[in-house]
């Protein structure tokens, strides 16, 4: 009883295994209005099903229907449920025809949750704005199987798509801003690739940086304010172009940095041409990635001179070391609050009258020469500072001079306290 039961049991099993199903197709055209270049494109939904058995799909002919011509096609592709290529080819059958095998095949079957895919289309970037496509699987012939009999009630075909080639390179700079910087500068490049314009542009602003404001937008050459306006949340900036254009556009806006360090985290964007919304673009070297890191630290504060006659002309002067921690262009800015002394009441010094500025911090040792020599007051000014442009591993000195007005008070012990960041710039 026992070999006979095994017997039976076997040969219910190859029974089941090999039964063939009457498969029946399915189609839905899932077609846009537009598809852009480079991009592949779901274009028609199939779906097998079957009430008995089994078949399995090893093959699908593919006709493009239109004028796009199969020379501005990079590829054919079926795409399973999860999104994912399953198969493709890039050489044609016939001057209409693409045969796309299906090593793994697909199954029908009543419990099978793989029985659907998509017929996907993608357009070099040799299409033509214009150019127009729809897929169509003609007959049963169109399919490969090993196993099942097939039913196809009508022709499927897809709708007919316009092509647009909608694409722009896009960078940040600078890549590292200092800690704790108020109205930071950043630059946001796009550079269109494609024959498309563009008409909107959304940059992502991550957050863990202060959105501020955009502050000017150059198209092309031109950055007259009249030909864009931006909406803003806390997380995005939107720009929108009166006119769709395919001229460089550089997007200036600022945002407040943190106190904290900030690893590269991305600037992502998105253009829209009018008809293509929601187009990723292109990230290219050296990428769209922002560090906040303390860019640079005093070192050593050495006295260069420490005693001075109060007569207007005379002077204390101080060298200062910093070292860098990126690669950086930009400008070392300090401020200084007014000195005093332990006097009580203490007495003070000005750093700046109505006429003059007594304090200055300049970047070379020949005060005489005034190039690099900035005037210091009690605050950060946005756009003044030191420039330099310096390496991950630079020593810069910087020379602090305090000229001691006439009349100052005699004192060993005048002090004031400093503050100083880098503001990076492209």
């Amino acid at each position: 009883m026992r070999i006979l039961l095994v017997s039976v049991m076997f040969l219910f099993m190859l029974g089941t295994a090999f039964a063939a199903g009457d498969i029946t197709i399915k189609t839905e055209d899932v077609a846009p209005t537009y598809l852009n270049t480079k991009t592949l494109t779901n274009m028609l939904n199939v779906t097998l099903n079957t009430t008995s058995g089994q078949g399995n799909i090893t093959a699908v002919n593919v006709t493009l229907v239109g004028n796009l011509g199969f020379v501005n096609v990079s590829s054919v592709a079926i795409v399973n449920s999860t999104g994912s290529v399953v198969a493709s080819n890039n050489t044609n059958l016939t001057e209409t025809t693409y045969r796309i095998l299906i090593p793994a095949g697909f199954n029908a079957t009543t419990i099978s949750a793989n029985t659907s895919f998509v017929i996907a289309i993608n357009a070099s970037n040799s299409a033509a704005f214009g150019d127009n496509v729809s897929v169509s699987i003609d007959s049963l012939d169109s399919f490969g199987i090993d196993s099942g009999t097939l039913s196809f009630g009508v022709t499927a075909n897809s709708t007919g798509s316009l092509v647009h080639d909608l694409h722009a390179n896009v960078t940040i700079y600078p890549n590292f801003v200092d800690t704790n910087v108020m109205n930071q500068t950043l630059i946001y490049k796009l550079t269109p690739t494609g024959t498309s314009g563009i008409k909107n542009v959304t940059i992502i602003i991550p957050s863990t940086y202060t959105f501020v404001n955009v502050s000017t937008v150059t198209i092309g050459t031109a950055n007259d304010s009249g030909l864009w306006s931006y909406s803003t949340a806390s997380n995005y900036v939107n720009l929108s172009v009166n006119t769709p254009t395919t001229s460089p556009i550089m997007i200036y806006f600022n945002v407040n940095t943190s106190r904290t360090r900030i690893n590269s985290t991305r600037f992502s964007a998105f253009i829209d041409g009018g008809n293509l919304t929601n187009v990723t673009t292109d990230i290219i070297s050296p990428g769209v990635n922002v560090t906040t890191q303390q860019l640079m630290f005093v070192t050593q504060v050495k006295t260069a001179k420490a005693v001075a006659l109060a007569n207007g002309t005379d002077y204390w002067e101080f060298n200062f070391t910093f070292n860098f921690t990126a690669n950086v262009t930009g400008l070392i800015q300090f401020k200084m609050s007014n000195w005093t002394d332990a006097s009580s009441p203490p007495n003070s010094i000005l750093l700046n009258t109505t006429n003059i500025s007594y304090a200055s911090m300049r970047n070379n040792s020949n005060f005489s020469n005034t190039d690099g020599q900035v005037n210091i007051t009690e605050n950060y000014r946005r756009h003044f500072g030191n420039k330099l442009s310096v390496g991950d591993t630079g020593l810069t000195t910087l020379i602090l001079r305090m000229v001691v007005p006439s009349g100052t008070a005699m004192s060993r012990t005048w002090a004031a306290t400093y503050g100083v960041l880098f503001r990076a710039y492209y």
